[in-house]
């Protein structure tokens, strides 16, 4: 199948406050994506419906046609693919793949999904969770990957290649994840980004408009997140912290699997949350009275007989 160039540029009529971007698609000319870097303002997007010209996601983010081209045993329709290797000040350097599940449609209920996909563990877990428990039938899941690479190694075909490769291979892991939960009407678009994973996160959500935002995290811990640790807080990194402070719309934090059952156990074993394993029956139901309800009901009695014993 060959995937042909589309234009996407940035106006500046747009609703979106602090960050000018839409986009225009175009079978002919080669691709640019624009756009202001300034993102901390954004309004909370709202979800789109079908129009008469093709479906959209949010105000001024027109889709492109699909072309007659399927993947996966037909049931999924492969949308045109686009490709953004210029270079600018303002330019998004990406590769993105599109396609729909045969008889998809998009509605007002259609939500649509952000999900960051680092090439660690903690991508793969904010990718099968949101596969597993979100999405639903009609919604819309972008799947972003951010590749650094320098001035000069972003210029080589090899470098345009590998981003072609990892977008194709992120966009069969999502319809294999997709088919694994009985198959639901999906979109997929799949963007491989270069530049700082912070900044794009935040054009993603800008071009977007997603109703919320999954990343991962490694669970890992700074100095000053240890001393949070003691008041509860929950361990973070760099890039979840910064979605979770800067993000304009809710954010879900993905743990590993292996943390959350260690971090339970813990709790089981020793401290004061794991008098909640007391509360608990072997079924799993709660009982009908607390062993702290009771020592505290022994220290009143035993208070009210010493006081008896005084008075005497």
């Amino acid at each position: 199948m060959t995937l042909r160039p589309a234009i996407k540029t940035v106006s500046s009529a747009t609703s979106i406050p602090g960050l000018a971007m839409s986009r225009e698609a175009s079978l002919t000319s080669p691709t640019h994506h624009t756009g202001s870097a300034a993102a901390t303002l954004l309004a909370s997007p709202r979800p789109s419906v079908s129009t008469a010209s093709g479906t959209s996601t949010g105000a001024g983010f027109p889709r492109t046609n699909t072309i007659n081209s399927t993947v996966g045993e037909n049931k999924y329709r492969r949308k045109v693919g686009f490709e953004a290797f210029d270079t600018g000040a303002d330019t998004l350097f990406t590769f993105t793949c599109q396609t729909k599940s045969e008889g998809y449609k998009r509605s007002r209920n259609t939500r649509v999904f952000l999900v960051a996909v680092s090439p660690d563990e903690s991508g793969e877990d904010a990718l099968d969770w949101l596969m597993s428990e979100l999405v639903e039938d009609g919604d819309e899941v972008v799947a972003m990957r951010v590749v650094e690479m320098g001035e000069e190694e972003r210029q080589t075909n090899p470098a345009h290649q590998e981003l072609r490769e990892d977008a194709q291979d992120l966009l069969a892991r999502v319809l294999h994840k997709n088919d694994e939960e009985d198959g639901r009407k999906i979109s997929v678009i799949v963007e491989v980004v270069v530049g700082h994973v912070p900044d794009m996160i935040l054009k993603m959500i800008a071009l977007y408009r997603p109703d919320s935002l999954i990343v991962g995290t490694k669970g890992q811990r700074s100095r000053l997140q240890n001393w949070g640790k003691r008041l509860g807080a929950p361990g973070m990194g760099s890039i979840s912290r910064f979605a979770v402070s800067h993000s304009p719309i809710p954010v879900v934090v993905v743990r590993p699997e292996r943390k959350v059952k260690k971090t339970m156990k813990r709790r089981e074993d020793k401290g004061k949350r794991g008098q909640y394993a007391a509360l608990v029956g072997p079924d799993d139901n709660m009982l009908s009275r607390s062993r702290s309800r009771e020592r505290s009901r022994e220290r009143s009695r035993g208070r009210s007989s010493e006081r008896g014993g005084i008075s005497d």
